[in-house]
């Protein structure tokens, strides 16, 4: 079962995501904001993270400090941007910084679904590739 991290302050959008992607057989943790996200991915391995851009009412984007934090101690983990803040800076910015998709707010569920489902078949696709190179040769 892959192991999702949401990460929205907006409680009502985190518990719908929550629902939605535990019915579809997520391994499901949330987060409200930045201190929660960061002690959630320090203590366990991901495979996706969906995280919103903007954690706050102020001007402070903390999902650029998410991703760093990914990258630090997760690089493996893939990253979705969800906001309803977003600009063409901002997205390719998030994008630079190891997002694999920016979704803007507000997204149908299973548009969200779906991009995580390409994202968690290219990375079983992945490691399958890799499992068949680390099979030693018939000789």
């Amino acid at each position: 079962m892959d192991k999702l991290l949401l990460i929205d302050d907006e409680t009502c959008i985190l518990a719908a995501m929550a629902e939605y992607f535990s019915g579809l057989g997520y391994d499901v943790d949330c987060a409200a904001d930045e201190g929660a996200a960061r002690s959630l991915i320090e203590r366990h391995r991901y495979r996706i993270v969906i995280t919103d851009l903007r954690l706050s009412h102020g001007d402070q984007f903390e999902g650029f400090e998410i991703l760093a934090c990914l990258r630090r101690r997760a690089p493996e983990t893939e990253c979705v941007v969800l906001t309803a803040h977003g600009c063409a800076e901002s997205e390719a910015r998030a994008l630079q910084q190891g997002a694999r998709a920016v979704l803007q707010k507000p997204q149908p569920l299973g548009e969200v679904a779906a991009v995580v489902a390409r994202l968690t078949a290219r990375r079983n696709e992945s490691a399958g590739l890799g499992e068949l190179h680390a099979v030693p040769a018939a000789g």
